[in-house]
């Protein structure tokens, strides 16, 4: 009887656990963007930046490449128009960055 109690505690604290993990707060779905001003020989970097946000518009003049924890558009205009979709990446470079010449901003949704 002791073991099905405690199985039985087991469980519902499980549950209680997976029902509060599936509410994360907003701040939680925010995108993580690395971006630098160097793409050579297939690996990004030089200077970068680090940006974690919701959505926005945010400037990144001289980024040569970039990587982001969900899909963001990279743009040629620095008010985040005339933009490409990251998940579309034209010329993947090592450790999941994505060449990214000519870009100004980079475009975060929600």
């Amino acid at each position: 009887m002791q073991f099905l109690t405690l199985a039985t505690a087991f469980l519902s604290a499980t549950m209680t656990v997976t029902v509060m993990a599936s509410h994360t707060p907003l701040s939680k779905r925010d995108t993580t963007v690395t971006f630098c001003d160097k793409d050579e020989q297939g690996l990004c970097g030089g200077n970068c930046k680090t940006v974690t946000s919701g959505p926005a518009c945010v400037p990144a003049s001289n980024t040569a490449c970039l990587k982001a924890s969900a899909n963001v558009a990279f743009c040629a205009n620095g008010d985040c128009t005339d933009c490409n979709n990251f998940s579309s990446c034209g010329t993947k470079l090592a450790d999941g960055f994505c060449a990214t010449p000519a870009t100004k901003s980079i475009l975060i949704s929600a």
